[in-house]
C-alpha cells in the first residue's frame, strides 16, 4: 500500500517536471543558471558581442542615468520591440528579460500568475522591491542562485511590503533577471 503512494508521489513529479521542462522549450527565450542563448558571464560587453550571441535581434547601446550616473546598458530588440536589457562593464553581468516568450528552465514563464511558480513555503525567497522595482515582488526562482522572478499585480499595503498571501498568488510574472555568477 505504501508503495503504491510513493509510485503515485514519483509519477506526479515527474509528470510535473516533464510538463515545466517542455514550457521551457516552447519558449523562444530559456533562462537558466548559466545565462539565455549565447549570453553568459564571459560574453563581452559591447554590441557586436551581444549581437552575435543573440541572432535574429537588434542591438543597441543606449547611457541612463542611475544614482551613481550615467552607465551603459545595451537593448535587445525583436521587431522593434524591445526585450531584453543587459548590464556590464567588460563583460555582461546581468539581464532582464520582459519577453512574453521567456520561461526559466524550471518553467516559469512570463505572465504565470504568483501561484502556478511557487508554493506555501517557496515564498520565504521573496522580498518587497525596492526603489526601481517598488511595489513588486522580488523572487529568487525555484532551485536557483542566479534567477530572479519580479512580479506585479494590485496589493494594499504599505510600500515595502509583500501583500497579504491571497493577493500575491494572483500577482503576475513581468520580468525574469538573471545575474552573472561571480
Amino acid at each position: 500500500m505504501n508503495s503504491r503512494r510513493t509510485l503515485r508521489i514519483c509519477l506526479a513529479a515527474a509528470f510535473s517536471l516533464v510538463f515545466a521542462c517542455a514550457q521551457a522549450r516552447d519558449a523562444a527565450i530559456v533562462v537558466t543558471e548559466s545565462g539565455l542563448y549565447g549570453i553568459d558571464g564571459r560574453t563581452r560587453f559591447d554590441a557586436e558581442a551581444v549581437r552575435r550571441a543573440l541572432p535574429g535581434m537588434e542591438v543597441r547601446a543606449e547611457r541612463r542615468e542611475g544614482e551613481g550616473g550615467l552607465y551603459s546598458v545595451l537593448i535587445a530588440a525583436r521587431e522593434g520591440v524591445d526585450i531584453i536589457t543587459l548590464y556590464g562593464a567588460e563583460t555582461v553581468v546581468r539581464a532582464d528579460i520582459v519577453s512574453a516568450d521567456a520561461a526559466t528552465g524550471g518553467g516559469a514563464r512570463i505572465g504565470d500568475p504568483f501561484s502556478a511558480v511557487f508554493s506555501g513555503s517557496d515564498a520565504r525567497y521573496c522580498e518587497p522591491g525596492m526603489e526601481v522595482f517598488s511595489g513588486t515582488a522580488v523572487c529568487l526562482a525555484p532551485g536557483s542562485d542566479q534567477i530572479a522572478l519580479i512580479f506585479g499585480g494590485r496589493g494594499e499595503g504599505p510600500d515595502g511590503m509583500l501583500p497579504e498571501q491571497t493577493a500575491l498568488n494572483g500577482w503576475r510574472l513581468e520580468m525574469i533577471i538573471w545575474n552573472a555568477k561571480f
